[in-house]
């Protein structure tokens, strides 16, 4: 009787994997991880600075179309460096929409733009502009342009 439990022991299949097994593929996930992270890092970054850029274009064709429907001046003022915002607000003093970049857009400067004033006529700006964003201190820049006749250009 026990040469027959033996017997049937032995031809029982083993299911799952062994320890060694496991191993070896967590190694190798491992790897695979540690090239791909430092690309994935910059993805994330070009796209914070992409969303920083698209967000400010916005605004400003917000605040130009502010400016027309109210009949009256709104106020583009940016505070630039790396705690950079901007709030617009119209000629009351009456904030209409506000951004804090550095909580939203973290590692991403502004490193030129000044206030600009939209006008009622046709959202025409009083000075000509540019908002330039940059990632960290040297990385990928995005720039939006104001020109002198209220045209907004984004590169």
């Amino acid at each position: 009787m026990s040469i027959t439990k033996t017997k049937a022991m032995v031809q029982q299949k083993q299911i799952g994997f062994t320890l060694i097994e496991l191993m070896g593929v967590l190694a190798i996930i491992a790897i695979l991880l540690a090239l791909v992270a430092p690309s994935f890092q910059s993805l994330l970054e070009r796209r914070r600075l992409e969303g920083a850029a698209e967000t400010l274009y916005a605004d400003i064709h917000y605040a130009k179309s502010e400016a027309v429907k109210q009949s009256a001046p709104i106020i583009f003022d940016v505070t630039t460096g790396a705690n950079w915002s901007y709030q617009i607000t119209d000629a009351g003093g009456t904030v209409l929409k506000s951004s804090a970049g550095d909580t939203d857009y973290t590692n991403i400067q502004m490193s030129a733009g000044a206030d600009v004033t939209f006008t009622s006529r046709q959202g025409m700006p009083n000075a000509a502009q540019d908002y330039t964003f940059r990632v960290g201190a040297s990385g990928d820049t995005k720039t939006i342009a104001v020109n002198v006749i209220g045209r907004i250009k984004m590169d």
